[in-house]
This record gives C-alpha cells, structure tokens and sequence, in this order.
C-alpha cells in the first residue's frame, strides 16, 4: 500500500486451525517392549507397551500476521522495517524406546511461537554494478521445541522454554566489468535460551546437574558465517560463455545438538569450492563441472548423545561428504 511518493506499508494476516492424530503401534499389533532375564528379575512382564494404547490428538489455533514500512530514501538507497509472527505446531514423539517407567502416554509437545523484528538498508549504485544490502534482527521464540532429548533411550521433542536470537548480515555484489562477478556475504550471530522448562532438563550429568542450562547455545548456530565468490565469465563463438568460479566460505564453531556434546562440536573451518560453467546462446544448453570440500575436511553435520546418566553410553554421528566432484548437465525450455 502506498502511502506517499516514497513510503509504502505492507499488511498480511494469517489464520492457521490445525489438528493432530497419533495412535500407537503398526500394522501387526502393538508396538510393545520384550523384557529381558534383568527384567523379568525387577518384576516387570514379559511384555509391555511402549507407549498406553489409545488415540492421541493435538490442536492448535492461531493468527499470525506480518506488517512492514518501506522507505525509498534515494533513487538508489532503499530501507525498510518489519515484525512478523509465526509458529509451528505441537504434536507427539512417535519413535519412543523403553523409558525407566514403560507404559507411559505418548510424549508430546506444544506448538512453538516466534515473533521477528529486523530493519535493513539496500543500496545500488555505480550504474547498477555495485550492490550492498544489510540489515539487523532480533527474533523472540516461545516454548520453542528441542529435539532429541533422551527419556531413558527414547529420543523425544519437547519444549526447552523461551529463547532468542539476534544479529546482523550484509551481502555484497560487484560488478568490476561484464566479464567479472564477485559477491560476498558476513553473519553475525548470537542466540541464548532466556527460561527454560523442567522437561527440558531430563538429561543430566554424572553429578545430577542437568546438561541444558541457560549458557547453552542453540544448536547450528554459529557466531560467525561468511563467504566469498569469484566468477570470469570469457566470450566465445556462436554466443556461447564459459565461466569459471571459485568459492569460500567460513563458519565459526557450532554445536551440532541441542545439549552441546562436546564430541559433536564443528570447529570453525574454511571450504573451498569451484566449478567451470559452459553455456550455449540463450542459455539453452548448460554443462557445469564442480568440485566441492576441495581441501577435503572432515566435521561433523549431524548426531546425538547418549552418554549421560540413565543413557545406554554412546556417541553416534553423521560426518559431511568428504571431497567431491560432479557433473550437470541442463536443457532449458
């Protein structure tokens, strides 16, 4: 909506009723927990559901809405405001292992709210060669869900409490001639759970001290993120282009988890890549050679714990593709 020459204001507004379902078990029959010679000992049955029979159900409703000024300073410099509300709906663990109690009702979680404020600036000059944009955040969480957290072996989601995250980022493009391209990118980043929930703290030490406390930090989420990209682009006969890029991208330290396992911890690290790109007249025909983790590092992109008390003691993870190369080969229409 236009409101003068150079003031704009956009509203939008969102009604979201959502209802759940989860009945325990499969196609056979019960999904039901075999007790072994300890258990028998302990008096437990030979069998026991892993989760009480029954139909499980979840609703959520909410209005979400986004509102935002944008400001045309100059002909090139444009800024802008905006909040924005959202959530993702609750529901229930389905992947549950025994617990130290087997039997119990099917875990589940509530629905999780954010609401995010952020103010920017997008500038381009230099006859449209050179383009810059930044802008600021701060986004707000509520009963934001954690996923996993281990209730004796079962990995479930539930809900940590309250938590925020701000920072800023600027990106950058420039166009030195027609041939050549570079871009580049800085994040900064800070996150900080602000309450957390008692079901959030089952998971603890060997001294009973529970392993998520208010210094830990979001999980993937790392202080520092950047990149930075070259591309030459040569003419050749018939219309056709060849292009050659070679990329780099730097991330700060990261938990790979919600309980920050120090085993799971990716140190901050550069990859590289690069890639040779041959395109037909119109675009029509496009081959792309590309090589990716060049120098070949080994981290961690993914796993979970279960090492804590009343865990069963071990650590497993997901390791990234080591180096490697591939070939595309693109027809347009």
């Amino acid at each position: 909506m236009k409101l003068t020459s150079i003031l704009r204001a956009t509203l939008g507004v969102r009604y979201t009723n959502e209802k759940k379902g989860f009945t325990p078990g499969y196609a056979g029959g019960d999904q039901m927990f075999v007790s072994n010679a300890n258990g028998l000992a302990l008096g437990l049955p030979p069998t026991v559901p892993l989760i009480l029979p029954g139909d499980y159900t979840t609703t959520a409703s909410k209005v979400d809405f986004t509102t935002a000024l944008q400001l045309k300073i100059t002909s090139g410099l444009n800024g802008y405001i905006s909040y924005a509300t959202g959530f993702k709906a609750g529901g229930f663990s389905q992947r549950v292992g025994p617990s130290s109690a087997p039997g119990i009702a099917a875990p589940s979680f509530r629905p999780e709210e954010v609401g995010v404020v952020e103010a920017g600036l997008k500038w381009l000059g230099l006859d449209g060669r050179l383009r810059i944009n930044g802008d600021i955040f701060h986004t707000r969480y509520k009963d934001v869900q954690i996923t996993p957290l281990f209730e004796g072996i079962g990995p479930v989601t539930r809900n940590a409490g309250n938590a925020r995250i701000y920072g800023g980022e600027l990106d950058v493009a420039f166009l030195p001639d027609r041939h050549w391209e570079l871009t580049g990118g800085l994040g900064l980043l800070r996150t900080e759970y602000t309450s957390l929930t008692p079901e959030s703290q089952v998971d603890q030490d060997l001294a009973g001290q529970p392993l998520l406390t208010l210094s830990s930090q979001l999980a993937k989420s790392p202080h520092v993120s950047a990149n930075l990209a070259s591309t030459y682009k040569w003419d050749l006969s018939r219309g056709n282009t060849l292009g050659a890029t070679v990329d780099a991208s730097y991330t700060s330290s990261l938990f790979n988890d919600v309980l920050n396992s120090p085993e799971l911890e990716r140190p901050g690290m550069v990859l590289l890549g690069a890639a040779l790109t041959f395109k037909t007249s119109a675009d029509v025909w496009e081959v792309t050679a590309r090589g990716e983790n060049l120098t070949d590092r080994e981290y961690i992109i993914a796993g979970n714990s279960e090492r804590y008390a009343g865990n069963i003691g071990y650590t497993q993870a997901t390791y990234a593709r080591p180096r490697e190369f591939w070939l595309s080969i693109r027809r347009n229409f």
